[in-house]
């Protein structure tokens, strides 16, 4: 059984669980004490489950919540993006930060890109490490539609590594939260081989849109998938095709930066209301520290 397994005995029962960002896509050996492993992690009835967990794993939460109770955390998780983080969680040899969300809220944003907080996550390569059957679809789903959204801001001929680098900027456009200005790079050519096997067969899959010796070229019947878009972009599905490509791109930019804007403001909001002092302070450090390496 591997440390994350081991991991989430220690916690109430989740129906869906995976590793995403750096803590994925840059491997922790397991031998450094400072990496901090991101899960997010669905469960049925989130108040239920932050209620067994304070009882099972108190020193898991900040002293405000131990004081405060789940009423005062779960509602306030419900006014941000409907996700509870508990940083700087150590186990064994490993610090963990993992994030708590209602599995249905988990599922409407994945169909409808709500918040996209973890949609957007989701769309970079992640590490499942609690199988959910009815995941799956909507995982591959949420691909296809982020392959659609990315090459529409495109050129109709590119390099697959500049696909990728678009799909990973989908969920940074407005984004209050301190990062890494050369993540997406990084994160890209880290990767990419696990981003070919991921959007590949998504990209083959679609109308008008084809790989071929890691050049991706679109033809004009690409325009039929928009149907596919999520809400998020309803209003534009019908326009997208006599945009140019600047009107294309700056369209679902403002969106996505409206969106991604709003809702990191209430999880920040969230932390906030939520944590201790020292953890926001040393979670907004690593972040600098980040920045400026």
């Amino acid at each position: 059984m591997s440390i994350i397994q081991e991991f989430l005995t220690t916690l109430p029962k989740v129906k869906f669980g995976f590793m995403y960002g750096s803590s994925y896509l840059l491997a922790p050996s397991g031998k450094d004490s400072t990496a901090q492993i991101d899960l997010i992690l669905s469960v049925d009835n989130t108040y239920d489950w932050h209620k067994a967990n304070l009882k099972l794993n108190p020193s898991h939460y900040s002293g405000r919540i131990r004081l405060l109770g789940t009423d005062y955390l779960v509602n306030s998780s419900h006014q941000s993006v409907g996700i509870h983080y508990n940083p700087f969680v150590h186990f064994q040899n490993l610090t963990f930060k993992y994030g708590v969300i209602h599995h249905d809220h988990l599922k409407d944003d994945l169909q409808e890109w709500n918040t996209f907080y973890v949609a957007g996550r989701m769309q970079k390569p992640v590490k499942i490490i609690q199988e959910c059957e009815d995941i799956k679809e909507l995982m591959e789903n949420n691909y296809k539609m982020a392959a659609i959204t990315a090459s529409l801001m495109l050129p109709s001929l590119v390099h697959e590594t500049d696909l990728y680098m678009a799909i990973c900027k989908l969920s940074y456009y407005g984004d209050r939260r301190l990062e890494d200005p050369k993540k997406v790079r990084n994160l890209v050519f880290g990767n990419l081989e696990k981003f070919k096997e991921a959007y590949r067969p998504i990209v083959n899959g679609l109308t008008g849109l084809k790989v071929d010796n890691e050049f991706i070229e679109r033809s004009p019947f690409f325009y039929d998938n928009v149907k596919c878009l999520p809400g998020i972009l309803k209003d534009f599905k019908k326009g997208f095709e006599d945009m140019n490509l600047s009107e294309r791109t700056q369209a679902i930019e403002d969106v996505l930066t409206r969106n991604n804007s709003k809702f990191s403001t209430k999880q920040i909001v969230h932390t906030l209301k939520t944590g201790d002092f020292w953890q926001i302070f040393k979670y907004s450090l690593a972040k600098l520290r980040k920045a400026f390496k």
